[in-house]
């Protein structure tokens, strides 16, 4: 149980088996469904659609390994520089590689294999410069400064700047390169959930925004907090702590809907961190009771069906509710963890089984295969169609072989260098004073908690000219939070008419929440937004390309402003066009059917101070006004209701 080699080999293979997870779930295997009978079309997922659950395990290792190896980091600027010199250089060498692959135009298969070669070399050449730097001056210490800085200012320019250029002018009047350029610095950088239509240059990069979040976190928020966690011996309350973790991420993901920044890091999964940073902060503790389960548990044998109850996971996909897939997904943490459990054990439990060599050949590579594979299967399906089963096999060998092979490359080039860095300076001084490890726990609860309530208001916060009276129009339907009602499909057949009456003067705005665009026939198609007045005139109409258009929550549709507004009713109607378009826009009306706007004359509101004080009231009462603010915030409370009582604990 203390044989940490024995631990880290077969952690290695547990990495290998989520990173092929991950590659089998990129490689176009259609054809595999279309030569095989519908009743094995579930177990074809298990293998072929596994790549969430891939990603599950790495983040669930990540957190495990980060609490077992750096419990209490002395500072944290060492911690994030040592994890940002793990995460980002081969991650560059690959943004690099393929912008430079994108501005080339159409470059040959060995010709691109090359340019990842050539910045790899390049990069080499930098990382041993910095090495004999870092001998003489902390240069760790600076690049990561200089890098987190540009980072937040790349995440600045795209939210205050180019957000406010329409996707459309961006795409068809800005230069090709320099829109390459500026979508491999938004990549580069890890910025692209602040913004809406910069696209990945390959389609794992969110992961690593998660990734890079949890480790920003991890020496603010979860060592304070594990480190108290630990030193209680409340059962109860550590259980009541870890279910209603579950419920948090869970409520957390629904608000990430609703923040641009948020959407992409997939909060629901930060529960696989927690549950890895539980079991690592207290490893013995967890291997003690699961070496108490009946014996037929810890044989090998074992292992088959909890990964199979892992794999299950993908069932979700199938169901009419996406958010079933994050529950789904939460709950899928417990079996997960007693995997990993299991796996510390080494040839106490399922261990072995997990040391095989190729296994963790594939978990020693897996960093540099997470960021080659999509190159290769984007390479290789150029010249292998995947139109029947036996050119499926070679395929898949062609893209395991190519991988393999880039990965080397990239790890020897690239990973290894970081492996002769300094080690962490850990305080694993047991006799730490126990008040101030229980302020800096109140401290970072009470942050904590602040921060929660700021990102709600947040998530709730119209978007709109802070010289406006903003009203929704609420839904007539019952709220759902479990099946997908209030949902309205606009098509070509189906047009959406809706009424409003005008609660103030001066409306110049609708907003509509657009979940879903579906551009299925990639013809031009346009949704095309009409407004009406009572007798049916029209007053205003605006065409939107349904393939440029994004998700939106406040989609906007403006119209000259009606000064005379108040107390009338108007109607507005939803279209697409031309009438033969297979084109779908969903209309998400779960929390109101829409926004109306009214614009306010600064002048005039200052001169008037009771309009002034019923303007203000109005604008900071705006995310209150929403049933959904309010169930999410009594969601979110009993985690840190539970964490802000043993603040008052004396003992």
């Amino acid at each position: 149980m203390k044989n940490k080699n024995i631990r880290l080999t077969a952690l290695d293979g547990l990495r290998g088996i989520a990173i092929l997870l991950v590659i089998f779930n990129h490689i176009p295997l259609k054809i595999w469904y279309e030569s095989t009978p519908i009743i094995i079309h579930k177990y074809l997922d298990f293998l072929l659609v596994s790549g969430k659950v891939g990603v599950s395990i790495l983040f669930l290792l990540t957190g495990f390994l980060m609490a077992w190896l750096y419990p209490r980091p002395k500072s944290k600027i060492d911690f994030w520089s040592r994890r940002y010199a793990r995460l980002f250089p081969a991650f560059l060498v690959m943004v690099v590689s393929l912008t430079i692959i994108k501005i080339s135009g159409n470059l040959t298969i060995l010709n691109q294999i090359l340019v990842v070669l050539g910045v790899g070399i390049t990069a080499r050449i930098i990382w041993e410069l910095f090495l004999k730097i870092g001998k003489k001056i902390p240069i760790g210490k600076i690049l990561t400064y200089f890098w987190i800085s540009f980072q937040v200012l790349v995440a600045c320019w795209y939210m205050f700047y180019l957000l406010k250029i329409p996707s459309p002018i961006f795409y068809e009047t800005w230069n090709k390169n320099l829109q390459w350029i500026i979508a491999g610095m938004v990549n580069a950088t890890l910025t692209l959930p602040f913004g809406n239509y910069i696209g990945q240059l390959d389609g794992v990069y969110w992961s690593l925004i998660t990734e890079t979040f949890f480790y920003i976190l991890y020496p603010v928020l979860f060592v304070p907090i594990f480190l108290y966690i630990n030193q209680k011996k409340s059962s109860k309350w550590k259980t009541f702590l870890f279910l209603s973790s579950f419920l948090f991420c869970y409520v957390l993901s629904l608000i990430s809907q609703r923040i641009l920044a948020m959407r992409m890091m997939t909060p629901s999964l930060m529960i696989y961190f927690i549950v890895g940073v539980a079991i690592g902060s207290n490893l013995d503790w967890w291997q003690q009771k699961f070496l108490k389960l009946p014996k037929i548990i810890l044989k090998p044998v074992g292992l088959i069906p909890v990964l199979l109850i892992i794999l299950s996971g993908v069932l979700a996909y199938s169901l009419p509710n996406k958010n079933w897939v994050q529950l789904m997904f939460i709950f899928l943490t417990i079996p997960t963890g007693i995997l990993l459990v299991a796996t510390t054990l080494g040839e106490l439990s399922w261990g072995k089984w997990l040391e095989n060599k190729f296994l963790v050949f594939l978990g020693k590579y897996s960093y540099a295969l997470y960021l080659t594979h999509a190159l290769v299967i984007d390479l290789a399906v150029t010249k292998i169609s995947p139109n029947s089963i036996q050119n499926s096999f070679v395929l898949i060998l062609t893209v395991v072989i190519g991988s393999i092979f880039l990965a080397w490359c990239l790890y020897h080039l690239i990973e290894a260098p970081y492996y002769k860095l300094p080690k962490i300076s850990i305080n694993l001084d047991k006799s730490e004073n126990v008040k101030i490890i229980k302020n800096k726990f109140k401290w970072t609860v009470f942050s904590f908690s602040l921060a929660m309530f700021l990102i709600l208001i947040l998530a709730f916060k119209t978007p709109f000219s802070l010289l406006t009276y903003v009203y929704p129009h609420q839904t007539k339907i019952p709220l759902s939070f479990i099946k997908n009602t209030n949902e309205v499909v606009v098509t070509s057949k189906n047009n959406l008419t809706r009424d409003l009456t005008a609660k103030e003067n001066n409306l110049g705005m609708i907003s509509t929440n657009i979940k879903r665009i579906e551009n299925i026939d990639n013809e031009n198609s346009t949704l095309l937004i009409k407004l009406f007045d009572a007798n049916g005139k029209i007053i205003s109409e605006s065409r939107f390309d349904i393939n440029t258009m994004v998700e939106n929550n406040f989609y906007p549709f403006g119209f000259p402003v009606q000064s005379d507004s108040k107390n009338k009713k108007y109607y507005i109607e939803y279209k697409i066009e031309p009438e033969n378009s297979l084109d779908e826009v969903v209309i998400n009306e779960k929390e109101n059917q829409f926004i109306s706007v009214y614009f306010l004359n600064k002048t005039e509101l200052l001169k008037n101070p009771e309009r002034f004080i019923w303007w203000f009231l109005s604008k900071t009462r705006e995310p209150f006004l929403s049933p959904l603010f309010w169930f999410y915030l009594l969601s979110v409370l009993p985690l840190l209701l539970g964490l802000m009582i043993k603040t008052k604990d004396r003992k």
